[in-house]
């Protein structure tokens, strides 16, 4: 590898070799090669002739090698252009001998142009990013016919970086009348430049690049009067917008609200379109719409966009009157977008068709009314909502456990469906606390018990369920879920305790303002069903941290926490405390409580890992205090160092002899099932029988598992020197089969 020279030791080399007699290079190996500025390994020679003959009469290896860092340090001190190794630094025109431009497109080469460069410095600043060189610049003349604004374009022209300026005279720094570098929504940051030019003048066109390593192919197209792309005559804003008479499909195409700039709404602090991104709707198409019928209507990209879509409707222009804003819709593909909101007969409302972070294109645009329609987003209405009464006053009555069929896209149409449980109810880990487009049932057990209600895998949309005891008062709310695991389509079941005689009301909602459909609720008692809730009859069930299952020894031990779902107040929160993962808060919900004595000071291990058929958390602690939280873990790995399925969990823990309370609980407040808890660890196995881990009576492959599972650890020490090895080993092949009488 050849040494870095210093800028020091260069610059000397530099006055001594200007001394010397060196070999002239009257031709570079590689004059079609790359940018002198740049190194190429393996490649000889750089593309401007002149630079690379000056630095090969230096240095004879960049021509008779490759052109590497030392050559191009080189070519910093020798030559034009490369800024003192890295761009910038009192750039040169260069030959300034301008081509002949028309209106239209103009063919772009700057690969012969390496090194010339415009320095705008002190005179105009293309943009926020580099400095005020526009490097690698050939020129074009331009004389106009008209006084007029005059666009220059490389818009999605250019394979690099472009650069434009406009100037009064011929390669003129100081008579640059603007220049620029990126325009918004030019792909490969290439350039749109409007300047306004008087008739007769002759003006040139520098066009370059943004870096010394900037230079390539493209076209130059000149427009008169407005932007290239067919945007001449383009007028639609939202004063301007386009009047719709009638219901139904419209064509849309944005890029000139995004080339023309100033068409986007800002709904920051009145309307959040989504959990991404910012709250600007971007680009937008403008229409204006009157009602004949005060009723829902739907507008709708869904499937019918070439771009990631918001919508809007307003009451005019200012954003503070928007009625309804969204960015993207379940089900609707390309981030396509579908919105309904209830709207006034007579009245002249905005609707608005934009774009997610600065995104612009083609698409159709449905307006229908509440009937449906609406490009297959969101329902829109769902058919036949004119006589709709569903609301939490006018609860379908149901006369029992059973399935009940709900359509939700009329709860969507009609609008002021939402329960909002903000402060009452938390129904999961994410989204807001609303359960949106409600269907209600009115409810009335027969007897005092545990009652699930489950749309598991029965719904074609995210649900939400919510059991109140008024329907119409959030905080009447005795229990609510949003997902359930092992139920596809973020459908759930929820299980409460309900009163006997006493009449419910039973909401089923969607996830997010968007979220309607159709699906079966079906109603169970404690005895199971829906879905995996209720876990049996909960009535005889006392386990809790006052009532703990006792154990005292290694060995597996079955649980089931869906009567803990169902009784409630079995929630530990280890907040500030112990964390369990990095998803979800610091909660274990629902937890089944086990008593376990640690028979002397080691490591123990208490895993759920591929055991429980639903998302599990552990704990142990010392008290039933929480703040006595000694380890935790949510989601595990097995011994092979696989992620644990179904997000089970393995906790291991340095215990001291004493009495532990171990928490068998789930990740979200609706996460119970059933599963089994493994117990390995330090547990003196009866001197009689040593191997006997599980106590069992039996010293066989059970136990061997639970000694190599400890393996470099203390869990399986059974001669006492503090580790599980080889001599542990031996000791329990020796006593393999049954425990002596």
């Amino acid at each position: 590898m050849r040494s870095t020279t210093t800028t020091t030791l260069m610059m000397a080399l530099i006055g001594i070799g200007s001394s010397l007699a060196h070999a002239q290079f009257d031709s570079c190996p590689n004059p079609e090669g790359e940018n002198c500025c740049i190194a190429t390994p393996g490649v000889a020679g750089c593309q401007n002739e002149t630079c690379c003959n000056a630095v090969c009469e230096f240095d004879a290896a960049c021509c008779d090698a490759e052109w590497d860092e030392i050559c191009v340090d080189i070519a910093s001190d020798l030559c034009d252009g490369c800024g003192g190794g890295g761009g910038g630094g009192g750039g040169t025109t260069g030959p300034c001998e301008p081509i002949a431009a028309v209106l239209g497109d103009n063919d772009v080469d700057t690969t012969s142009s390496s090194g010339y460069n415009l320095d705008l410095t002190g005179w105009c600043d293309p943009g926020p990013y580099g400095d005020d060189l526009i490097y690698n610049t050939i020129y074009f003349s331009f004389t106009p016919d008209a006084t007029d604004e005059y666009s220059f374009s490389t818009c999605n022209q250019a394979d690099f970086d472009t650069r434009i300026a406009v100037l009064a005279e011929a390669c003129e720094e100081s008579s640059v009348l603007d220049c620029l570098d990126d325009t918004d929504n030019c792909a490969g940051f290439t350039t749109i430049l409007m300047v306004d030019l008087e008739e007769g003048v002759e003006y040139t066109i520098s066009v370059g690049g943004y870096s010394a390593a900037d230079l390539g192919f493209g076209t130059l197209t000149i427009t008169q009067g407005a932007p290239p792309n067919g945007c001449e005559k383009y007028t639609n804003d939202c004063d301007n917008p386009e009047v719709v008479t009638e219901l139904g499909d419209y064509d849309v195409d944005t890029t000139c609200a995004a080339l023309e700039g100033g068409r986007d709404l800002d709904f920051t602090g009145y309307c959040d379109p989504g959990d991404f991104g910012d709250d600007i709707h971007y680009n937008n198409y403008f229409f204006s719409f009157t009602p004949d019928k005060t009723q829902s209507y739907t507008v709708s990209t869904c499937n019918q966009a070439q771009f990631d879509t918001r919508l809007a409707i307003l009451g005019d222009c200012d954003p503070s009157s928007v009625v309804v804003c969204l960015d993207d819709t379940d089900g609707c593909e390309g981030f396509s977008t579908t919105i309904s909101a209830s709207l006034e007969a007579g009245v002249d409302y905005i609707i608005a068709v934009g774009g997610y972070g600065g995104a612009f294109g083609t698409c159709v645009v449905s307006i229908t009314d509440g009937d449906g329609g609406g490009g297959g987003g969101g329902g829109g209405g769902g058919g036949g909502c004119d006589d709709y009464t569903n609301d939490c006053d006018n609860p379908e009555v149901v006369p029992g456990l059973g399935d009940y069929d709900f359509d939700t896209t009329c709860a969507l149409a009609a609008g002021d469906r939402n329960l909002d449980l903000t402060g009452y109810c938390d129904p999961g880990t994410f989204g807001d606390d609303v359960d949106y487009n409600n269907y209600y049932f009115a409810f009335t057990p027969e007897e005092t018990d545990s009652y699930t209600f489950s749309t598991c895998n029965q719904a074609d949309y995210d649900t939400r369920i919510a059991v109140l005891e008024d329907g119409c008062d959030p905080s009447t709310v005795v229990g609510c879920l949003d997902d359930s695991d092992e139920c596809a389509g973020f459908t759930q079941t929820l299980t409460v305790s309900l009163e006997g005689g006493v009449q419910y009301s039973i909401a089923v909602g969607g996830y997010s303002a968007t979220d309607a459909g159709t699906g079966v609720l079906t109603i169970t008692d404690g005895d199971g069903g829906g879905g995996g809730g209720g876990g049996g009859d909960c009535d005889d069930y006392t386990n809790d941290c006052d009532n703990p299952e006792v154990i005292s020894s290694a060995g597996d031990y079955d649980f089931d926490t869906n009567c803990a779902l169902a009784a409630g107040d079995r929630n530990w929160d280890m907040t500030g405390v112990c964390d369990p993962g990095p998803f979800g808060d610091d909660s274990c919900y629902n937890t089944y409580f086990f008593e376990f004595t640690a028979a002397s000071d080691g490591l123990y291990r208490f895993t759920t890992c591929n055991q429980a058929d639903y998302d599990t958390r552990l704990f142990v602690a010392s008290t039933c205090d929480p703040a006595s939280t000694v380890a935790c873990n949510d989601d595990g790995t097995d011994d092979n160092g696989e992620d644990c399925g179904n997000y089970t969990s393995d906790l291991q823990v340095d215990l001291v002899a004493g009495t532990y309370i171990v928490g068998v609980g789930g990740y979200a407040v609706g996460n119970a099932g059933t599963g089994t808890l493994t117990v390995i660890g330090d547990t003196a196995p009866p001197a009689e029988c040593p191997g006997d881990f599980n106590g069992d009576e039996i010293v066989d492959g059970a136990d061997l598992i639970i000694l190599l599972g400890d393996w470099g650890g203390a869990g399986g020490d059974l001669d006492g020197n503090g580790t599980t090895d080889g001599e542990d080993l031996v000791i329990l092949l020796g006593g393999w089969g049954d425990c002596p009488e």
